[in-house]
């Protein structure tokens, strides 16, 4: 398989930022349709993917095309059916986060009487500024804007997969592995005591 039929289901700012990576930055990808019931993100798919097909459902989606994969950013209530009526259709999923109602941070942040430390991914260039009243520098203000070259190389990821048949480099214990992780953190603070991995990963 040289090249795979793909749809975006759903083109808010995320699913649109999918959309133009599959349509400009995926080697292997087609983006042939999206769904969106709103003209303006039809209009703006076109202006920024070329000539796609728009639907305004899933339904109609899965009625037209002939797809291989589809990439789901619809609303977060959406996802888990999505998914299910997507699988019944034999594409191949690539499921915007999160997959059920639980929401989901990209930062870890220690706040004590004198200050802070936050680790995540806040700045949108290298420039620091220092003054008198401290150190201060930009930040992203979209998850596109701190995240976008890690949309692509998802995408290309999940593209090289379906294409060469072969499995994820990340797979379902390391996702699992993830959640431990921050259910281990959880149970810490509410105990007052350190969790060990081993205690959640049984």
């Amino acid at each position: 398989m040289a090249e795979i039929r793909m749809a975006v289901i759903g083109v808010g700012r995320m699913g649109l930022t999918h959309a133009e990576n599959l349509a400009h930055r995926v080697r292997g990808a087609w983006l042939v349709a999206v769904t969106t019931s709103r003209e303006e993100r039809a209009a703006e798919a076109r202006l920024r993917c070329g000539e796609v097909a728009v639907y305004p459902t899933l339904e109609a989606l899965l009625a037209a095309e002939r797809l291989d994969a589809v990439v789901i950013a619809s609303s977060t209530s959406a996802h888990a059916d999505n998914v299910e009526r997507c699988a019944a259709a034999g594409w191949h999923i690539f499921c915007e986060k999160p997959l059920t109602r639980y929401g989901h941070d990209l930062r870890v942040e220690v706040i004590g009487e004198e200050g802070a430390v936050q680790v995540g991914r806040f700045r949108h260039t290298p420039v620091r500024l220092l003054d008198r009243r401290g150190v201060h520098h930009d930040m992203a203000r979209t998850t596109p804007e701190r995240l976008g070259e890690a949309f692509v190389t998802e995408l290309r990821a999940f593209v090289d997969c379906v294409v060469r048949d072969i499995e994820p480099p990340v797979t379902g214990h390391d996702s699992r592995a993830t959640v431990a992780v921050g259910v281990a953190a959880t149970q810490s603070m509410h105990e007052g005591r350190a969790v060990n991995m081993t205690e959640l990963m049984t």
